[in-house]
């Protein structure tokens, strides 16, 4: 499962961030994930939150901001994408390209100036 993956290097860029800035101990991680990357957001957040409890990092979250997939139809209308089969809504063309989406990328840190927790 490459969420588990996925979830451990965000979890990990965020308390590196953390001890870069020296802003506390963050308590959110925001992330941006684009639906055409493949990742199961279920997945993800299960993932990251077995970490958190496996290493004690307390109330620490993931907020996954979900980007649809978008596509551009030979007609022009950029439309998102919510199924395999991509349809224009204005012409109803099934000849349309994909645009790349933003991937995933972390889009903000919150943080809590209290303790670390026990596991950090």
């Amino acid at each position: 499962m490459h969420e588990f993956g996925i979830a451990s290097d965000l979890l990990e860029a965020a308390l590196v961030e953390a001890d870069r800035i020296g802003g506390g101990f963050p308590s959110v991680i925001g992330v941006r994930l684009g639906g055409d990357i493949g990742i199961d957001l279920d997945a993800l957040q299960t993932s990251f939150e077995a970490l958190v409890a496996h290493r004690e990092l307390g109330d620490l979250s993931l907020e996954i901001e979900p980007v649809p997939a978008q596509c551009r139809c030979e007609c022009g209308e950029v439309f998102d994408v919510l199924d395999l089969l991509a349809v224009c809504p204005i012409c109803g063309s099934c000849q349309s390209e994909r645009i790349p989406g933003p991937g995933l990328s972390v889009s903000f840190l919150e943080f809590d100036e209290k303790e670390t927790p026990a596991g950090r």
